[in-house]
């Protein structure tokens, strides 16, 4: 590989990384508000507990270098809400291993396709890394839309339950054994943890670390309110689930409103190497210069960071927060 080719494809890499810098940042700074808000409300609707005194920043903070050195360090049970959010039994050993042992065979392959020492270790993290942390994505969204989906019958039950008497504890404990997963697993987890000593409310937000839906938010916010405060327990979880129906069916009609825009998104990213690969099989010779020439991979270059940005423009564009 030329010098010129390698400064392009290097720049290509660069550009793209950049793209998911940027996208990334931006995600982490949003989930960091909602998590500071989140915790914010929970320490104002949670009861201070006897015996236990809360420690203060500043003296946390002079515990020592360590506290410093952890804010660098993978945290491990992020990791793992990560796992348990798609659905996964993994542990992170376990998911470690799974995505060395990816990346070890994305790089052999990418080493025994084209004998290049540059695509082997492009393609390490690629397969370790990239893929990996993408397959969760797609796992988690899944599961939040099956979650989503089901939530309101589960909060119907919990209507009928409690207008027939039932203590909360038990409407809970009949969701475990009446709705579908994942809504009846996750709720079978917060019955079994108030059998054995756990507090409802701590309950509840254990299983909203597991599931970061705004629906279990809603609910759990809604309960610990009524706990505190009083009223009709029924009445608002009726008012919930309402609302919980409106705002599927709003995402619902979004996603009809912007499927052509997503359409076309979805073509113009793949035209290219749709493209590609028909001349390749009609005419290799003629697509092969394109990856001979310096020029040509500065034109892959190119457009590679194009398409990214394209793609990152449009992807905003149809997105809407509910």
């Amino acid at each position: 590989m030329t010098p010129l080719a390698l400064s392009g494809l290097v720049a290509a890499l660069v550009g793209l990384g950049i793209i998911l810098m940027v996208e990334l940042s931006r995600r982490m700074l949003a989930r960091r508000r909602l998590f500071a808000r989140i915790h914010a409300l929970r320490s104002g609707l949670r009861r201070s507990e006897p015996g236990k005194t809360t420690e203060s920043l500043r003296r946390r903070d002079r515990r020592g270098l360590g506290v410093d050195l952890a804010r660098w360090l993978p945290d491990v049970r992020q990791f793992e809400r990560r796992l348990a959010r798609a659905g996964l039994t993994l542990g992170p050993g376990d998911a470690l291993l799974v995505g060395v042992l990816a990346g070890t065979a994305l790089a052999g392959l990418a080493w025994w396709a084209s004998n290049s020492v540059l695509a082997a270790l492009a393609g390490f993290p690629l397969g370790a890394v990239l893929l990996p942390l993408a397959l969760l994505d797609l796992l988690r969204r899944r599961r939040e839309r099956a979650f989503v989906r089901l939530l309101p019958e589960a909060l119907d039950l919990v209507v009928r339950a409690v207008k027939s008497g039932l203590p909360v504890v038990e409407a809970i404990a009949l969701i475990g054994e009446e709705v579908e997963e994942p809504v009846g697993g996750l709720f079978r987890e917060v019955a079994s943890a108030v059998r054995v000593g756990t507090p409802l409310e701590e309950a509840l937000w254990e299983a909203v670390d597991r599931m970061d839906v705004p629906e279990l938010r809603f609910f759990v916010i809604a309960l610990s309110i009524q706990r505190e405060t009083g009223g009709n327990l029924a009445e608002i979880v009726e008012n919930l689930s309402s609302l919980v129906r409106r705002r599927e069916q709003m995402k619902m009609k979004i996603r009809a409103m912007s499927s052509e825009a997503r359409a076309s998104a979805l073509i113009i990213g793949a035209l290219p190497f749709v493209m590609t690969a028909v001349i390749y099989t009609i005419n290799p010779d003629y697509i092969m210069r394109l990856f001979s020439d310096p020029r040509g991979w500065a034109m892959v270059a190119g457009g590679l960071t194009s398409m990214g940005l394209g793609m990152l423009v449009i992807a905003r564009m149809v997105r809407f927060e509910i």
